[in-house]
């Protein structure tokens, strides 16, 4: 048996059922339906109002349901003053009257232009002025998920620490899309802080994010642009930032008993990646063996460093030191055991 498709209008943001089929549904008086052979179907809504703006959806009952969104846009329009003039038998009087600039409202109106001009000629021995009421028009306009202008958003990029930094992120879409900036990682955007981002420009379309101080600063951003239009989009900009070798060593002490085997550490940072590398107190490098195992791990600007020395000897008792260098310098911390 064929199925007779339906037609619906429903108001988004409300979730109101305006009209279903033939039938209005609402109460609205100012709402009405027409048809044009079951093909095209037309929601006319009279005399405008601000409250009217937001999202209409037309729906078809087929399985799986078929829709399109539309977004009503109202446009408040404040009217100029306009002097006019006027005279009748009784002499002639000057009246302050209002012009509004929207051709097509008082086009589509002409009972409002023509009682304000009634109005006035009736007038004799007195002065008025009119009162601003701004006519409304309005806008229809089909919903278009956000979209990344990648000419004018950020790349990944390499600076040095210290040195200024923009990362700017643009979106196209109706409406127009809300952007932000995340870290990839989670963590929070500390803005304005001894070690954060000393300034933020942000606008409904675009955001810029404004002078890492800080190689800790040295992550990948997600750039997320959205309209309530699914999907919401996102762009990923590493930042990169060039910093000479830092160390830290946890135990600068260490003590061991004969014939013991005994492990020191230390941590390095820096990008480009460093060299490192351990050597004795007389200055010699230390290469893995039978008596000392050297072992480097990396992540990412971390790099984890680690000395086994087996079967601790009187000879082995000293200083030892772990070395990292890279082409923007190079540093070193010292151990005792």
């Amino acid at each position: 048996r064929s199925v007779v498709l339906q037609v619906a209008w429903v108001r988004v943001d409300t979730q109101t059922i305006l009209s279903i089929h033939h039938n209005v549904i609402t109460q609205n008086p100012r709402i009405s339906l027409s048809y044009n052979d079951h093909r095209s179907w037309y929601l006319h809504i009279k005399d405008v109002h601000e409250a009217d703006r937001g999202w209409y959806m037309c729906q078809v009952n087929t399985d799986p349901m078929k829709s399109r969104q539309g977004y009503l846009q109202v446009v408040v329009q404040q009217p100029r003053r306009q002097k006019s003039s006027y005279s009748d038998d009784g002499g002639s009087m000057t009246s302050e009257t209002l012009v509004n600039i929207n051709q097509t409202t008082q086009r589509n109106n002409p009972e409002d232009r023509n009682l304000h001009t009634n109005r006035c000629e009736n007038l004799k021995s007195y002065r008025i002025v009119g009162v601003e009421v701004p006519l409304r028009t309005s806008r229809f306009f089909f919903a278009v998920p956000p979209s990344i202008v990648d000419r004018e958003t950020s790349t990944d990029m390499v600076v040095r620490e210290t040195a200024n930094v923009t990362l700017t992120c643009k979106a196209t879409g109706y409406p127009e899309p809300y952007v932000m900036w995340r870290r990839e990682d989670g963590e929070a955007i500390i803005y304005n802080g001894e070690n954060g981002i000393h300034g933020v420009e942000e606008t409904k379309i675009c955001k810029t994010l404004t002078n890492f101080l800080s190689h800790l600063h040295a992550v990948a951003y997600l750039c997320i642009a959205s309209n309530g239009v699914p999907p919401s989009i996102s762009k990923r900009v590493a930042l990169r930032v060039q910093f000479p070798p830092m160390l830290s060593i946890s135990n600068q002490l260490v003590g061991a008993y004969l014939g013991q085997d005994v492990s020191l550490d230390c941590h390095s940072e820096a990008y480009p990646a460093s060299i490192n590398y351990w050597t004795t107190e007389r200055g010699d490098m230390i290469v893995s063996g039978d008596k000392y195992e050297a072992v480097s791990t990396d992540n990412g600007y971390n790099k984890f460093m680690l000395l086994k020395i087996r079967s601790v000897k009187h000879s082995d008792f000293g200083s030892y030191k772990c070395v990292a260098k890279n082409s923007l310098g190079e540093t070193d911390g010292v151990i005792k055991l």
